[in-house]
């Protein structure tokens, strides 16, 4: 029997809808997008005067690896759906229009849309760029080696970078960091990276915020202009992304999640105490 609840039941990162999204179609698009609309919500409700966050293009690429099994890049905007057992309503009868042009889809779709990211402006000037990292996005994703060239042209050009990654199956985009999908020692699976190149080697131009399984997203300042910073609560944000309904309802806390092994043994022990716990909590 499925157990469900209407909240986050992990102090951080939900290994089961975090497992199931990094598959293929498992819906990671969707998440990305919900969740920096929560993100850019917070920013524009905490950010100081003259600053404001803004949805533009992301540096990474709309498409999921294996090539074989890729995504879709897209998606609609609504999707209208029909509930299993709902009975069918006739509307009331419409003609027709004759329409004045009948267009092949091709001109609709574009094989290079891109995702989304947000921009932090001050005095409508970009400072500061965040990115959600995307699974084909993270070696040996396909386009792993175009993010990072433009990840160097952005920070060639002064902006602030604030780099996301949630996703524990494939390795960091930086090499000093410890790759957890490789088991290797004292990994972690989630990180945060502030990148800042305006600082000096000795007060550190990239901040890593690495944590693990049970522990809770950071609060962290991110880089502005000059001095200012701005205060983020990314576990609050990620909480809030988990109760938009389509993910509670998705995750299924009598079942492990997939590619367990992709775990390590530590934290697959973890996972499976936290499941037991949550039993007994909501009384399965």
């Amino acid at each position: 029997m499925p157990i469900r609840a209407d909240r986050n039941m992990y102090p951080g990162i939900n290994p089961h809808l975090n497992s199931a999204l990094q598959q293929s179609g498992g819906g990671w698009q969707s998440f990305h997008t919900y969740h920096l609309i929560m993100l850019a919500q917070h920013l524009n409700s905490a950010l100081p005067g003259a600053y404001y966050a803004e949805a533009e293009a992301s540096l990474q690429i709309r498409v999921y690896d294996p090539p074989a099994e890729r995504d879709s890049p897209h998606r609609p905007d609504v999707m209208i759906s029909r509930l299993a057992g709902a009975p069918a309503t006739e509307a009331g009868a419409i003609s027709n229009p004759v329409p004045t042009h009948v267009l092949t889809l091709d001109e609709a779709l574009d094989p290079f849309e891109e995702l989304v990211a947000l921009v932090i402006y001050h005095d409508n000037r970009p400072v500061t760029r965040i990115e959600l990292l995307s699974p084909a996005n993270k070696a040996p994703g396909s386009h792993h080696d175009s993010y990072i060239s433009k990840r160097a042209e952005t920070l060639h050009s002064g902006l602030r970078l604030v780099e996301i990654d949630f996703l524990h199956e494939r390795r960091p985009t930086l090499t000093s960091i410890s790759d957890y999908s490789a088991k290797e020692a004292g990994a972690l699976p989630y990180h945060i990276l502030l990148m800042d190149p305006r600082l000096s080697r000795v007060e550190g131009p990239i901040k890593e915020y690495s944590f693990g399984l049970l522990d809770p997203l950071p609060v962290l300042n991110l880089p502005l202009d000059g001095d200012d910073v701005v205060p983020v609560d990314f576990g609050n944000i990620y909480d809030q992304t988990l109760r938009q309904r389509p993910y509670l309802y998705k995750i299924d806390y009598a079942q492990e999640p997939v590619n367990m092994s992709t775990y390590s043994e530590a934290d697959q022990a973890a996972i499976r105490a936290q499941m037991a716990q949550i039993a007994q909590n909501l009384g399965a």
